[in-house]
């Protein structure tokens, strides 16, 4: 491998790429020697960005073992062996018996079908996992009816109103999509979240709770929601399709990704990179840093620390779940004077920036 360490990176990528190729042939060939293995090995632990290309070769390998079955198996006995080792055992398949060589590629085919199967399996268990499989294992063990705890920190913490104190307390519960924040300010508690209409309901005590419709929601409220929330399953997706993935150092416990949106996704929602740590044995988000680029704060980082994991209490996702009878929800149709004067003695004025006023009627 002097000759690589030599040449360009591009030029590096390709030598490796072809050394792994012919590797991977001579193992599913079973003409591979103690050494060849042995290569291969190091290049798989060495070389994160070949990972993709093995599994996708053992894909192949076995698409086409399981494609040349049945009725085909000459074809796929010729794709094995060379045309002289064929035409050899002709005499064989006429007669009837199976020859030696075909035996031996079914049991070839075999192996690799049941290797692929294991590597698929296992693959998240494995050094050899790439970020694309991990997150995938990842969004399977977050839509299980298990509810999740995640203490939430957000640094700088510029999103509070003016001259208040910043929550000193601040934990996240989800489930899929579903979530809701608890948070504690001194001796004063409330919970918040979103139902499925993306009205964000927030809860005052045990008998009130205040509700503000989608496009009721100013920017300051926006920014509080962007930062705070976490609808893992929505943004794991995202994850796959819009960002840059990459396996970065980790632990005995846990595999770490940087995942680095791309242009358009990352003007949108303004996410400059996210690191997730994702536990190995269980594939769930054990950790999550988002670095968003915020108007008018500038960089804002939120860390969520996973502390708890549980059976899912639906109840709980909803504002009700939250209140002792008698309650009452208020809303923009419902005392909207009222909801606002509860939101202006806990918050402080920074509220009239929370919700849109309604619009003027002239008389």
């Amino acid at each position: 491998m002097k000759a690589a360490d030599n040449a360009g990176p591009t030029i590096i990528v390709r030598i490796l790429q072809e050394e792994l190729r012919v590797l991977a042939h001579r193992m599913v060939d079973a003409t591979a020697s103690p050494a060849d293995a042995s290569r291969l090995s190091e290049l798989l632990r060495s070389r994160p960005d070949l990972h993709d290309e093995y599994l996708g070769f053992l894909h192949t390998h076995a698409a086409l073992c399981w494609e040349f079955r049945g009725n085909q198996a000459d074809h796929f006995e010729a794709s094995l062996f060379p045309e002289s080792a064929a035409e050899s055992c002709g005499g064989a398949r006429r007669s009837g018996t199976i020859p030696w060589r075909r035996r031996v590629g079914w049991f070839a085919a075999v192996a690799v079908l049941l290797m692929v199967a294991f590597l698929i399996g296992r693959w998240q268990n494995s050094a050899l996992a790439s970020p694309t499989l991990l997150v995938r294992a990842a969004i399977e063990t977050h839509r299980e009816p298990v509810e999740r705890a995640y203490l939430v920190q957000v640094e700088p913490n510029r999103l509070s109103a003016p001259g208040a104190t910043p929550p000193r307390d601040v934990r996240i519960a989800t489930q899929g999509d579903r979530f809701r924040l608890e948070m504690t300010r001194g001796d004063v508690r409330w919970v918040w979240g979103r139902d499925p209409d993306n009205a964000i309901w927030l809860t005052v005590g045990s008998k009130w709770a205040i509700r503000i419709e989608p496009d009721e929601v100013g920017p300051s409220l926006q920014s509080i929601s962007d930062v705070y929330s976490l609808e893992l399953d929505t943004l794991l997706h995202n994850v796959l399709k819009n960002c840059r993935l990459k396996r970065s150092s980790e632990t005995e416990s846990t595999y770490v990704i940087t995942a680095t949106p791309g242009w358009l996704w990352r003007k949108r929602v303004r996410v400059r990179e996210m690191i997730l740590e994702c536990d190995r044995e269980t594939r769930a988000i054990r950790r999550l840093v988002v670095h968003r680029d915020m108007p008018q704060q500038g960089t804002v980082t939120t860390t969520f620390t996973l502390v708890e994991a549980r059976a899912a209490d639906e109840s709980l996702c909803r504002p009700e779940g939250h209140l002792t009878a008698p309650y009452e929800i208020l809303s923009r149709d419902s005392n909207d004077t009222r909801r606002r004067e509860i939101l202006a003695n806990l918050f402080g004025p920074e509220v009239e920036r929370w919700i849109k006023q309604p619009p003027r009627t002239s008389d």
